[in-house]
């Protein structure tokens, strides 16, 4: 996908950024040097991809606001206003402590708190600012959903308590905007028992709270995940009709080589748009439309804008969320110790490094391409579970399956997750086990889903006893490969490994890796000349006939060929075409030390 840049500039993350961090510049119509700073510390730090420092520090400066709004109230009247600070404080703490301790259990970064505790910072703007505010909570709702291990109905429940219990202290109509000062105890039992305004203060929370949690209900995660898929269906379509007319035609003669860059035509702009097609949206934003009318009461005039402001937040949400499923953002939450997240970039380069320097492997590409189809909706054929590569070392089994889940993810819209068995394994079988688990809920989210697991009999062998370091993760591996959720999730697991025999039984079992057995066996004699002469072409090096019969005999492997000519080309590339033969022995019996 090409980049959103101008001389350097990323615009989508800019154009993102700008609009989690609006409600903190909008804090500005009431505290101008605390809006203005606030929003460009938090729109920095999410351009830079630190949304979980953003979400911190958009706290910090939402507890600044508290103190800075109601300061001169507090000193008035210091019991009172303690007890709003402390009501106004407490909650959004447990909320969102709760939220980062989620994130740093999870391995993870969230976007979600930054426009829940920007909603909150919409309580101190005058109206529409609170509607906006209720808004943007369910925007922020929709937006955790896409973010898997977030809880989605916090941020609702969190601006709504505060800002009626912070209404009700300050004497502040509902839906007005907070007052600057701080009701005194024997004036807030009048103000709370007066008839007008109890009934409203109760219909006002629980309506809002139900029809804002309603709004962000009526769009899950599935169909999110569902449109995501169409629109990539979409984005084949419009990448080449030759292509479309070949797959529509022959759908199970697709050359492997054939690169459909689906990715190119993935923008968040075209996702967002694409999510909005679905009437489910619409219904969304009328919900959330009534949330703010509720927000409101009494109604009178400005409940319209209210009506308008509110139903923003569903929108901000669903872009938010498409954001959020971008590959380039999906890297920054999740990547580092979990999992590995490949971005466009990186898919590019595994795919033309792996699938198209393979070298006497084209059969096998086509039936793994043909094995694509599996999910492609097709009645009555449930799509495989696994996939598992073994044979002895340096057979191209890493490239094969590291190149098959690029293709997968470049051809079929697929995203690819690249697990490291050594990280994984960091910590102990207990927390091995939990990050594997979790691997495995954020491919169900992001289905279809391939996750490639090299070296996989680090985490999958045989169990001969509970104390063993690898029990538990292969027990995750056995129940979540086998139908994460429904045997029908168009999630792909793809292991490699040089010994099959050390892999649980129940692994390699038909429904689990047992799906597909790929054999890579060392290539004979004649197929190792055209592997090295392959290799050599796409390295652009010329081998002496002599020392290429000499390799063609004594090599055994694709790697021992990869490295040989990589030796020659070095060589040559440094005027040493003299010790070319040495190539041979270093890769073949080895250099003498002495």
């Amino acid at each position: 996908m090409a980049n959103s840049n101008f001389k350097g500039l990323d615009l989508k993350r800019a154009a993102t950024g700008i609009m989690v961090g609006l409600p903190f510049l909008l804090l500005s119509a009431v505290n101008v040097p605390l809006g203005i700073v606030s929003f460009i510390t938090v729109f920095a730090l999410f351009y830079l991809k630190r949304f979980l420092y953003a979400s911190l520090l958009s706290l910090v400066f939402y507890i600044v606001a508290v103190m800075a709004f109601f300061g001169s109230a507090y000193s008035a009247n210091p019991v009172m206003g303690l007890a709003y600070m402390a009501i106004a404080m407490l909650l959004p703490l447990l909320v969102y402590g709760l939220d980062f301790k989620i994130a740093v259990d999870t391995y993870s970064q969230f976007i979600s708190p930054i426009l829940g505790i920007g909603s909150l910072a919409l309580m101190f703007v005058p109206f529409p600012g609170p509607a906006l505010g209720l808004g943007y909570a369910v925007a922020s709702s929709i937006t955790s959903k896409r973010e898997v291990f977030s809880i989605y109905y916090l941020p609702p429940l969190g601006f709504i308590i505060v800002y009626l219990t912070s209404a009700l202290f300050t004497g502040t109509p509902i839906g007005m905007g907070l007052r600057h000062v701080v009701l005194s105890m024997q004036n807030l039992l009048l103000y709370a028992g007066a008839l007008p305004s109890r009934p409203l203060y109760a219909v006002a929370l629980i309506g809002s709270f139900i029809l804002a949690m309603l709004s962000s209900f009526v769009v899950p995660k599935s169909l999110l995940v569902k449109r995501e898929m169409r629109v990539r269906d979409a984005a084949v379509t419009t990448a080449g009709i030759g292509a479309v007319s070949t797959m529509a035609l022959k759908p199970f003669f697709i050359n492997p080589h054939t690169k459909i860059d689906v990715r190119r035509h993935m923008t968040t702009v075209r996702k967002f748009m694409g999510y909005l097609t679905h009437s489910r949206i619409s219904i969304a934003m009328a919900v959330s439309a009534l949330a703010g009318l509720v927000l409101s009461l009494p109604l009178g005039a400005w409940s319209l804008l209210a009506l308008a402001v509110s139903s923003i937040g569903v929108l901000v949400g669903v872009y938010a969320a498409a954001y959020v499923s971008d590959l380039d953002t999906l890297k920054s939450l999740f990547s580092g110790i979990l999992v590995d997240v490949p971005n466009e970039q990186e898919l590019e380069q595994l795919f033309k490094e792996n699938w198209l320097v393979l070298i006497g492997m084209d059969e096998l590409k086509d039936r793994l391409v043909k094995t694509s189809m599996s999910f492609e909706d097709v009645p009555g054929v449930r799509p495989i579970h696994g996939i598992l590569l073994y044979g002895p070392a340096g057979t191209g089994k890493t490239a094969l399956g590291i190149g098959y889940a690029a293709w997968l993810a470049m051809n079929r819209g697929f995203n690819l997750f690249v697990v490291r068995a050594g990280r994984i394994l960091r910590g102990g079988p207990y927390d091995a086990a939990h990050r594997l688990d979790l691997i495995f809920q954020l491919a169900e989210a992001y289905q279809p889903a391939v996750i490639y697991i090299d070296e996989i009999d680090a985490l999958g062998r045989v169990r001969e006893s509970p104390d063993a370091p690898t029990y538990l993760t292969t027990s995750v591996l056995l129940q979540d490969i086998d139908g994460i959720v429904s045997r029908y999730a168009k999630v792909l697991v793809i292991g490699t490994t040089n010994s099959k025999d050390v892999l649980d039984p129940a692994l390699v079992r038909p429904g689990r890796l047992g799906d597909m057995l790929i054999y890579a066996d060392r290539p004979p004699k004649e197929l190792v000349r055209k592997i090295i002469l392959g290799i050599a072409e796409q390295k652009k090096v010329t081998i002496p006939n002599d020392l290429l019969d000499k390799a063609s005999e004594v090599l055994e492997t694709g790697a021992d060929a990869e490295s040989f000519v990589n030796c020659v080309a070095l060589k040559e590339k440094l005027g040493l075409e003299g010790e070319l033969s040495e190539c041979l022995k270093a890769v073949s019996t080895g250099l003498p030390a002495y």
